[in-house]
């Protein structure tokens, strides 16, 4: 099926060319529970923008020897409004650049921020939900590329011993391999420690020449993408940029959550409200409260306290920022609120702990 380059397609178009694609086969699209996506490429990019206010989806695939777009009504489709789980034999990269993406895993919603990034393995079963305004990336590796790029990413050591690069989203990718593990359901979160014009300024350059790379299919290309995928996920796994989360689904709720909670607060220095965990965790305060307590004997804010008072100190420490900017950065509005918990934590004010253990020569 040829589609025209700003086609906005029909229910029926969308599903004859989902049904025709030769290189994503979707096995049972009619499916309302489970849909299997099978991928024949080595690699395959997408872009989705989904705009609520104007109803549509604007899609975008890249692959080699391809480059396709449609655009399609969110609610006059039911494959898009009413989209069931899939799960697919590749592993997917999702890094949202824009807005926020509802996902549900394994039947579990959560709400992924701009810059936020999350890899899976073949198991999960998943989707994006359509249902907020987001832009996001999505990048697939085929198992067999997956594999090529681990075994071919080596260094050599001083002695002249050969090494395998082994970061923990190769190690998924290498449990994923073993028969013991073709059932476990495997994912990685990544959330930004700094800012997220930071996180792209970094991020661009390299997604851009994935593209450039699929796109022209010169000589080398799938080795030369291998690289730069790999430098991709060397970025996403550096503990200055991202705070790391892998989990397992088959872990404990409570377990998932606190995990979830502490990724939160941590991205945001333990300045986020309780309505704001409920909301993107989709559970009550009273519940979240408990969850903390048995994990960490705190209180839910007194956790949250732990967050930007320890980044507080680092400040006070490393940096020579006066009180009045750490207390901006830290989103404080009372001075004399952040004056009172600080001396409660540390037994001195600010200015004191300061003159104590500062690592700057004034």
């Amino acid at each position: 099926m040829d589609i025209p380059r700003d086609k906005v397609l029909s229910y029926d178009e969308l599903a004859l060319y989902a049904k025709s694609i030769p290189d994503l086969i979707v096995h049972n699209w009619d499916s309302r529970v489970l849909q299997m996506y099978d991928m024949q490429l080595p690699v395959m990019l997408i872009s989705e923008t989904c705009s609520i206010t104007s109803d549509t989806l604007q899609f975008c695939q890249m692959s080699p020897g391809k480059h396709i777009r449609w655009t399609s009504s969110i609610t006059q489709s039911p494959y898009l409004s009413q989209r069931p789980l899939h799960q697919h034999n590749f592993y997917e990269t999702m890094i949202v650049l824009q807005g926020e993406v509802n996902h549900t895993i394994e039947n579990k919603h959560y709400t992924y921020q701009a810059g936020q990034c999350c890899i899976m393995n073949r198991n999960i079963k998943h989707h994006e939900e359509f249902s907020s305004d987001f832009q996001a990336i999505f990048l697939m590796l085929h198992d067999e590329f997956a594999n090529q790029m681990i075994d071919q990413d080596i260094y050599y050591t001083t002695d002249s011993h050969r090494k395998n690069y082994y970061g923990d989203v190769y190690q998924m990718i290498q449990e994923n391999r073993q028969r013991t593990s073709y059932y476990e359901k495997v994912y990685i979160d990544f959330t930004p420690l700094v800012s997220n014009d930071i996180i792209f300024d970094i991020l661009n350059p390299l997604i851009n020449q994935i593209i450039f790379e699929i796109a022209t299919q010169h000589p080398g290309y799938i080795s030369i993408l291998c690289g730069l995928i790999s430098r991709f996920f060397l970025i996403l796994e550096d503990s200055s940029l991202f705070y790391k989360a892998r989990i397992q689904t088959n872990s404990s709720m409570q377990e998932y959550l606190f995990i979830r909670l502490a990724q939160i607060l941590e991205a945001n220095h333990g300045r986020v409200s309780r309505h704001e965990l409920e909301r993107r965790l989709n559970y009550s305060g009273e519940y979240l409260n408990r969850i903390v307590k048995k994990q960490t004997g705190m209180s839910l804010m007194e956790y949250g306290q732990s967050f930007y008072l320890n980044e507080a100190k680092n400040l006070l420490i490393e940096t020579d920022k006066s009180i009045s900017q750490i207390i901006n950065e830290l989103g404080f509005a009372n001075r004399s609120h952040f004056y009172r918990i600080f001396s409660q934590k540390y037994g001195v004010t600010p200015n004191e702990f300061r003159t104590i253990n500062s690592k700057i020569s004034h």
